[in-house]
């Protein structure tokens, strides 16, 4: 992802933040790496759950990270 990007599905699950969410793309390495990998999970679970008939056991692995990804996301705005 361009530092200069920010991507919705992000805003839209911390919208209080979005301030916060531009300033550190931009500024942060680490920050933009973990928001790299919560868009990977988002868009992995997006794929597997388009069936809901097809039970994919990564599905739980996937949750538990986008879960895992968000609390480290959100460790960033109490730091700011």
């Amino acid at each position: 992802m361009k530092s200069n990007e920010t991507p919705l599905e992000l805003i839209d699950r911390f919208p209080d933040h979005a301030s916060q969410i531009s300033q550190l793309l931009k500024n942060n390495k680490d920050f933009r790496e973990i928001v790299d990998d919560y868009r990977f999970c988002l868009n992995k679970l997006a794929r597997l759950t388009v069936d809901p008939d097809d039970v994919n056991p990564f599905i739980h692995h996937y949750e538990n990270a986008v879960r895992d990804l968000e609390e480290e996301i959100m460790e960033y705005f109490v730091s700011e």
